[in-house]
């Protein structure tokens, strides 16, 4: 994980002479942090003592003596009530952006509309890249997912949740430890953060549950039901949304379906599901079954088959995304960007009907705080 330096310490003597054997435990602490910040293994800024202690295993005062040599080598600096950095390096509460340097997206493909938008925004704001790797098969994203060779020169991750709503996002352990100990900033775009240590960039779940729920509570339904594939933080947030609805208008939250009945569909999956079930999709045509959604991000298919939906654009999310990177510094208190979408109001009572005057009516809905 650290190198030792590949040579010891010289003397004040001829350069023919025999090097100095590293006697004393902080000079080969000192040549083990020299040849880790060197390799790329601290960012800006290092762990503080203690944290340092306990990575090489060795006491603050031994830490602190090899700090000390570093820094009248000139290799770090030691800034009061800010910590210490390597040399020429920005101090975590400068206004300055990063410039130059490289950012990483594991598991995607720069492609991919969000992530095309993502280092379009990251070039524009700071001269900075955006790589990707490879296409991740199913299931946490990992340490595989970020190659040896790029996270030496990785000065941030973003991790794009895209299916949130429909397949679950999990990361890794020892990919957010990494990460971590590399002082590498996280974000997850379009997905909460799972973990109390990352940021997070995402769609506000909370007020698309509120706002699906009320449209369909206006529209007269006597009950709301929600219906989703998985069970995780984002569709919880789309029930605390909806359940907030009911407190204010007094419409209860139902598991079954009846007459005059309202249905979140949460997920690209539970669209497609309803829209391959005869006996809903008819009632829905009828009339008897008022249907509203709020798909995967990116995902068309409410726009394609003409139902009303909450919808959030890549282009919303993006740059968002970018400025918490942009902002984000490793050790500080983390952050959650919700950014809010829009009522797309189409055919929430069936295409073969035309939008009631209710229903027209409630393309401006009042904004009422949660």
């Amino acid at each position: 994980m650290f190198r030792h330096a590949d040579t010891p310490e010289q003397e004040n003597c001829p350069e023919t002479a025999r090097p100095k054997r590293l006697s004393y435990k902080f000079q080969r602490l000192r040549e083990q942090m020299r040849a880790a910040i060197e390799n790329g293994d601290f960012g800006p800024k290092l762990p503080g003592e203690r944290t340092l202690g306990r990575m090489f295993g060795v006491n603050a005062k031994t830490v602190n003596k090899a700090l000390s040599d570093l820094t009248a080598e000139g290799l770090l600096e030691r800034r009061i009530g800010q910590g210490t950095f390597v040399a020429d390096s920005k101090a975590p509460n400068c206004d300055q952006t990063q410039r130059g340097q490289t950012f990483f997206c594991p598991g995607a493909d720069i492609s991919t509309k969000l992530c095309q938008q993502l280092a379009s925004f990251i070039q524009a704001e700071s001269g900075s890249e955006l790589q990707t790797g490879p296409a991740r098969a199913k299931g946490p994203l990992s340490l595989r997912d970020w190659p040896s060779t790029q996270r030496g020169k990785t000065a941030g991750l973003f991790m794009v949740a895209e299916r949130t709503l429909s397949e679950p996002f999990e990361i890794d352990n020892r990919l957010l430890a990494q990460a971590q100990r590399r002082q590498t900033s996280m974000v997850v775009v379009g997905g909460c953060a799972e973990s109390p240590k990352l940021n997070a960039c995402t769609v506000d779940f909370v007020d698309a549950g509120f706002r699906l729920a009320e449209h369909l509570m206006r529209l007269g339904c006597k009950s709301v039901g929600l219906r989703t594939t998985i069970a995780s933080r984002e569709t919880d947030a789309v029930l605390n949304g909806a359940r907030t609805a009911s407190a204010r208008y007094g419409v209860p939250i139902a598991d079954s379906a009846g007459e005059d009945h309202g249905l979140i569909l949460v997920g690209s999956k539970a669209l497609d599901a309803f829209l391959h079930d005869a006996n809903a999709t008819a009632a829905w045509r009828a009339g008897k079954l008022a249907v509203c959604c709020i798909a995967d991000l990116g995902d068309a298919l409410p726009g394609e088959q003409g139902i009303t939906a909450y919808e959030t654009s890549t282009e919303d999310l993006a740059p968002w995304a970018a400025k918490l990177m942009q902002e984000a510094r490793p050790g500080s208190r983390p952050v959650e960007y919700l950014v809010p979408g829009r009522l797309e109001i189409r055919h929430t009572l069936g295409q073969s009907q035309a939008a009631t005057t209710s229903e027209a009516a409630s393309r401006d809905l009042p904004r009422v705080a949660i």
